[in-house]
């Protein structure tokens, strides 16, 4: 990155109140839990000495936070449920593909 992006992880957007999983998909990208949204870091990006920034590859409905990956056959597996925070175990959680 030539440039550093317009980060969407900026407090004035509440994202630092979100939880961050990361995960290193079988495409070597670094992936970034942020609230609904998925972003990911290419490293090895050729145009750009120091990699690319990809924001919101992915947008799981809006009342979910992405909370943990794991890594299934050829699939990505998010998880992701109602509560922000974590501390409680009484929200709807969902594992999207």
């Amino acid at each position: 990155m030539k440039t550093r992006p317009a980060t969407p992880l900026s407090a004035a957007a509440g994202a630092y109140n979100n939880p961050h999983p990361m995960i290193v998909g079988d495409d070597d990208l670094l992936y970034i839990g942020d609230g609904s949204r998925l972003h990911a870091f290419d490293g090895q990006y050729a145009s750009d000495d120091d990699g690319k920034f990809y924001d919101s590859v992915l947008t799981i409905p809006g009342t979910y936070y992405i909370k943990s990956f794991a890594k299934y056959k050829d699939f990505l597996l998010i998880f992701a449920d109602e509560n922000r925070a974590g501390t409680s175990y009484a929200s709807n959680a969902k594992v999207f593909f």
